[in-house]
């Protein structure tokens, strides 16, 4: 039961940037793209974000994280583009 009251908990601005990592104005950015939670309307000028909210936000961000990690695995190696490097004479007589 406490897990659920802790989750239902109001975080203050310092708290936020602590969990978060990031400042008022990237999180704010992040909200307009869409890849940020909006916030609860806690009274006409007030509002907040709960534990919840941001758990569940840091959970899918690692998701991603890891998704992408996996993928970078699993791609194929780049060829080298462009023009071959020239051998030096000393290995090239090797």
């Amino acid at each position: 039961m406490d897990a659920m009251v802790d989750d239902a908990r109001i975080l203050s601005k310092s708290e936020l940037d602590s969990l978060t990592g990031l400042s008022a104005t990237t999180r704010w950015r992040e909200m307009k793209a869409g890849r940020f939670p909006p916030p609860l309307e806690l009274s006409v000028s007030r509002r907040g974000y709960s534990l919840a909210q941001i758990r569940a936000w840091q959970a899918d961000r690692h998701n991603a994280a890891e998704k992408a990690a996996a993928a970078r695995l699993n791609a194929p190696v780049a060829r080298q583009v462009g023009r071959p490097r020239k051998v030096d004479d000393a290995i090239a007589r090797q």
